[in-house]
């Protein structure tokens, strides 16, 4: 029993203060919550957009010549532009 109550940091006699490391797994958890929240909305936009895709294509079918290669010219550079890691 003292083995367990040590283990947890409680003593007798004292007040349980939360452990220095705890603060920090705080801070991470609480990062980690936006990032999940942030891969949530853009899970949700990738699906926006996928749905539009399919849309577009599905106006083409059967059209020769669809494919819009100054389409493709105007939107790289300007993802580029915006998104210096591309």
């Amino acid at each position: 029993m003292l083995v367990a109550l040590e283990e947890t940091g409680r003593h007798f006699g004292t007040k349980s203060r939360k452990p220095s490391w705890r603060n920090d797994y705080d801070g991470k958890r609480s990062h980690q919550k936006r990032i999940d929240a942030l891969d949530q909305e853009l899970l949700n936009l990738l699906n926006q957009r996928q749905t539009q895709a399919q849309a577009s294509a599905a106006s083409k079918t059967g059209r020769p010549g669809t494919l819009d290669f100054q389409r493709e010219e105007e939107v790289w550079p300007t993802s580029c532009n915006l998104n210096p890691a591309l």
